[in-house]
């Protein structure tokens, strides 16, 4: 087993990054908290037991001072699709400094790269990196494993803090508003709540065989769009007015928009299914609790009104 005595949480302050830092202070490591921004760390962490590191991951002298002398650094940055290319950049400056300070490294990625052939993802999924954005996540995966780290794959997920699909979807349902889905809602799609991806990740980062390899991590289970947020209409007690964004649509609104000409790159993969098979990772780490679609969606739902609304 690995040693997660000494550890670092790249791209601490957001969603995925806060639950990696919960999960490890409660194992009794000794957590460092890296970002770019000092306010964030204190607004994130104010007085809890971690060490505040402020720094540009980018940068390399600054990457490897953030990783010296630990154990094991989680890479949970991310970034807005205008500024993806920086996942490459960052990923070298990680790389190299694992090599420098002995360091293992887990990176936390997303689905784009594997998707696309209609076919469940699993471990032994070929990559098929149909675009721009699904190019950068293989590329800074490849620099990871090459230096030895971990690559764990997730579905699109959703909870408290994040920012995805189903939470803006969740969002207009709690305003009264229309729910643009982009794509076809009948699509099986799986979606993981960001909380129940801690205890798998840090039971890679301890076991060696996980070492160099992909892992994914599925979700709640298969679920069509247009279900899972007619269930979330009825927990929120709200109306759902849903309706689809055809390739027509997504097409003519990326001419006028700059944030949806960065989105119309994947949206494909969206309006095509997306399910996983984890069994592999399971037999090297064991079982793990996933949260029901009704009690994420629930608490989803809770944060939400108590922080947007």
């Amino acid at each position: 087993m690995r040693d997660l005595q000494r550890v670092a949480v790249l791209g601490a302050t957001g969603a995925t990054g806060r639950v990696m830092v919960n999960a490890l202070l409660d194992l009794g490591a000794q957590v460092r908290v890296v970002s770019r921004n000092a306010a964030h760390l204190v607004d994130a962490y104010g007085e809890a037991p971690v060490t505040h590191v402020v720094a540009d991951v980018a940068n390399p002298d600054e990457c490897r001072a953030a990783m010296a002398d630990c154990d094991t650094v989680f890479n949970c940055i991310g970034v807005p699709m205008a500024k993806f290319d920086q996942h490459v950049t960052m990923a070298r400056s990680i790389a190299d400094a694992s090599r420098a300070t002995d360091a293992g490294v887990v990176l936390i990625t997303g689905y784009w790269f594997l998707a696309g052939r209609d076919e469940v993802m699993s471990n032994q999924t070929e990559p098929n990196p149909s675009n721009p954005k699904s190019k950068i996540r293989l590329e800074q995966e490849t620099i990871i494993r090459d230096a030895g780290g971990v690559s764990v794959v997730l579905p699109d997920f959703y909870g408290p803090r994040t920012h995805g699909v189903l939470d803006d979807a969740l969002k207009a349902i709690l305003k009264g508003e229309k729910v643009l889905w982009p794509g076809n809602t009948e699509h099986l799609r799986d979606f993981v709540y960001v909380p129940d991806v801690a205890e798998p990740v840090v039971r890679l980062a301890q076991n060696e065989r996980a070492l160099g390899g992909r892992w994914i991590i599925a979700g709640s289970g298969a679920m069509t769009p247009a279900s899972l947020l007619t269930e979330a209409a009825r927990l929120a007690e709200k109306p759902l007015r849903l309706k689809m964004i055809t390739p027509f649509a997504m097409k003519m609104a990326a001419k006028l928009r700059p944030d949806v000409r960065e989105f119309a790159q994947v949206y494909p993969i969206y309006n095509a299914p997306a399910t996983f098979d984890d069994v592999d990772t399971r037999m090297l780490v064991g079982e793990w609790p996933v949260t029901s679609y009704d009690v994420g969606l629930a608490e989803s739902i809770a944060w939400i009104r108590e922080h947007q609304q």
